[in-house]
């Protein structure tokens, strides 16, 4: 089972078939008798199928710790991890990506307790007497929205990332420049909208 498994794996990744895992292994269960039919059988299917797709990238050299990243954001379509491993590969060890998760951890820690929902819509609010670092990463913010809706459209993982990259050097300057936790509420509230915009760009990171 576990060869055969194997083998439709690699033949997915060979030819860039774009196949939902889910939606055949519940076609599958639904074909099967009731009596052999379980709650949970779907889920260990699935769980199955998705440790063949992780021992697939690893036997294409891809690494442990790069399999599990893109293991953790879904391999319902086997292609789709196969080009986040790729794309990560590329930028592994480089210093501006452990800096910038470093500042996407210090915004998301920030922001643990706040209710965001409850925060303003960043482009509602009177930049005008905001800090320049401020200005600066809501612009670089904003346009990287609208870089990653291309990206992730065309399924360009390799651009996703340096979308991101490119955040690096304005959440640095903004952390440097202000006191996001300011006596003053309304820097207060923008300052964490901010952050809320910033952390929101990265939740859904690398779907299509």
């Amino acid at each position: 089972l576990r060869r055969a498994a194997n083998g439709i794996v690699r033949m997915l990744l060979d030819k860039s078939l774009r196949v939902s895992l889910g939606e055949v292994v519940a076609q599958v269960v639904r074909q099967l008798p009731e009596a052999v039919r379980k709650d949970t059988l779907e889920r260990e299917i699935l769980d199955f199928f998705r440790d063949r797709v992780a021992f697939a990238l690893k036997d294409r050299g891809m690494t442990y710790d790069t399999v599990d990243a893109v293991r953790a954001t879904g391999v319902d379509d086997p292609w789709l991890p196969q080009l986040r491993a790729r794309a990560l590969d590329t930028i592994r060890g480089e210093q501006d990506l452990a800096r910038l998760v470093v500042g996407f951890k210090r915004a998301a820690n920030i922001l643990k307790g706040v209710d965001t929902g409850a925060l303003p819509a960043v482009s509602g609010l009177d930049w005008s007497g905001a800090e320049p670092s401020e200005k600066a990463l809501f612009e670089a913010a904003t346009q990287a929205r609208e870089s990653l809706e291309e990206a992730r459209a065309l399924g360009d993982f390799g651009k996703s990332l340096q979308v991101y990259l490119s955040l690096r050097d304005p959440i640095d300057a903004f952390f440097d420049g202000v006191m996001v936790m300011s006596d003053v509420p309304a820097e207060k509230e923008r300052r964490l909208a901010l952050l809320a915009l910033v952390r929101s760009l990265f939740e859904p990171a690398f779907d299509p």
